[in-house]
């Protein structure tokens, strides 16, 4: 299973992530987020992951930002990916070119059919199911709205608060990938080791490289 590891803002927490098999980082430039780099620092985090893991995936993070904002962060960063977090329309995510798009669906009590045509619309895109931040949603709600998506054999990333205390509920999903952040965190932006590697390990097992 994918593991993409978000709200990256340090070179130790993207190596270690690295190290222990991450599909992707997220790499935030939203300036109202907690966990939001600065162009200079997010360019030393990737030139660290390219020079010991390549593969690892580079994802910016963005929420209803100008396009040539995005498109000039895109292209001096070499991102591999862009997650659209805000509320973009899909003619507007249409105009990037990129090999990954993702687009996050923040999930309140807005109803399956209404999610689903939703996700419709962004047909270019991956979705992401995240719950709202500072509202009291229960992670029952995420975990039953990925179980439709499940249902109707659509691929979705999935996040909203998942740490190693509660991931076994959602690996059943097989879900594209797990994205995980403050699930992992000390505080916002900086990652807990130990966490990190037991997120892993429950996911991999005895594949993890420490």
């Amino acid at each position: 299973m994918k593991i993409k590891i978000c709200g990256i803002t340090r070179v130790e927490d993207a190596l270690l992530a690295g190290q222990l098999g991450a599909w992707a980082i997220g790499l935030i430039f939203v300036s109202t987020s907690p966990r939001m780099l600065t162009l200079e620092k997010a360019l030393k985090i990737i030139d660290a992951l390219e020079r010991s893991y390549p593969k690892v995936l580079k994802i910016g993070v963005f929420a209803d930002q100008p396009e040539d904002f995005i498109s000039s962060v895109s292209e001096l960063c070499k991102l591999n990916g862009i997650q659209f977090h805000g509320e973009e329309p899909p003619e507007f995510i249409d105009r990037f070119h990129c090999s990954l798009k993702i687009k996050a669906f923040i999930i309140t009590d807005i109803g399956l059919e209404s999610l689903l045509e939703k996700i419709r619309l962004y047909r270019d895109c991956l979705p992401l199911l995240d719950l709202p931040k500072g509202k009291s949603v229960s992670q029952d709600l995420l975990f039953t709205y990925a179980s439709e998506l499940k249902n109707h054999n659509i691929e979705f990333i999935i996040a909203g608060g998942i740490g190693p205390e509660n991931i076994n509920r959602f690996i059943p999903l097989s879900p594209y990938a797990i994205d995980i952040a403050r699930g992992v965190e000390i505080s916002p932006g900086i990652k807990d080791k130990e966490k990190l590697i037991e997120i892993f390990r429950i996911v991999k097992g005895d594949e993890i490289n420490v």
